[in-house]
């Protein structure tokens, strides 16, 4: 049905929400006070500003903040509001893989490393470019195997924008803007066939440009890291003892002022600005497959 908004879908059965069985799913509680942290550090942001962007900064970090907007603002940089998307989401998604156990299924994360971009280059970004340009490359590949469009594959893929900031140990940093991608059916093929592309080339920064994991026995938790709640800060460089570049794998806080540019860059989005479906479609009811 046209029109309708990636959060209107319905707040999935008990037996298909994340929250109740994925355990280290963030809380309300958790979540509000994360929306309050975010609006105090974008309140400080914004005295560093010219001020028509400190407007719009003390706008967002009035939506965020719950003593001044206690019910959940709709916004993506809110993680109040992407807890509920995320059920909304991720529970339609498991929904929809249940009923096509059939399939099978593989989840990745897709990150073309011409997307790694200055704090200032991704600033000018826009999360629709991502996705037509990852829409492209899946088209490509597709072709490049003899399908001939998306009515003539089996299964469907949805994509979801995520994006982290690296410091490297040279001072210099980029923001790299990537998709973790769910995969069924004839997509997974078409996935891995991107491989062959030039611009999936791995390079310095970007090692693994496309990064499979087939085994998802924790589904709820394999599911729910396609849409994240936050975008992480890591760190890049030599290892003393180690001799070669190590990135870390726990997950920071970005560091400002980067971190309240990305929120409100997410703030100037829609879900659906974020999202790519393949051989989907939505309805009040869910996602349903297109090509049956």
């Amino acid at each position: 049905m046209a029109g309708l908004r990636i959060d209107q879908l319905p707040m999935p059965s008990d037996k298909f929400r994340i929250d109740i069985h994925s355990p280290r799913f963030e809380t309300y509680l958790a979540a509000t006070n994360e929306d309050a942290k975010r609006a105090k550090k974008i309140r400080q942001r914004a005295k560093s500003l010219k001020p028509k962007r400190a407007a719009k900064m003390l706008e967002l970090a009035d939506n965020l903040d719950p003593a001044v907007t206690p019910q959940t603002p709709i916004t993506l940089a809110s993680n109040r509001y992407m807890r509920d998307l995320r059920n909304r989401v991720i529970g339609a998604v498991w929904h929809l893989v249940d009923e096509h156990s059939d399939l099978d299924i593989c989840r990745y994360d897709i990150a073309k490393p011409s997307w790694a971009l200055s704090p200032r280059e991704f600033r000018r970004e826009s999360p629709t470019s991502l996705k037509a340009k990852l829409r492209a490359d899946l088209l490509r590949a597709a072709s490049s195997l003899g399908f001939n469009g998306v009515p003539d594959t089996e299964g469907f893929l949805i994509a979801f924008l995520h994006g982290e900031h690296t410091q490297f140990d040279d001072e210099t940093e980029h923001i790299h803007p990537h998709f973790h991608c769910l995969a069924t059916g004839s997509w997974i093929a078409v996935v891995e066939q991107m491989r062959k592309q030039r611009g999936y080339t791995p390079t310095e920064s970007s090692q693994t440009p496309i990064r499979a994991r087939r085994k998802l026995d924790d589904l709820p938790y394999a599911l729910s890291y396609l849409l994240k709640a936050y975008w992480p800060g890591k760190w890049r460089g030599l290892v003393s003892g180690v001799g070669c570049k190590r990135r870390t794998r726990d997950h920071r806080r970005i560091p400002e002022p980067h971190h309240s540019e990305v929120l409100l860059w997410l703030h100037k989005s829609e879900p659906s600005d974020l999202i790519l479906k393949m051989g989907l479609n939505q309805t009040r009811g869910g996602f349903h497959m297109t090509n049956l």
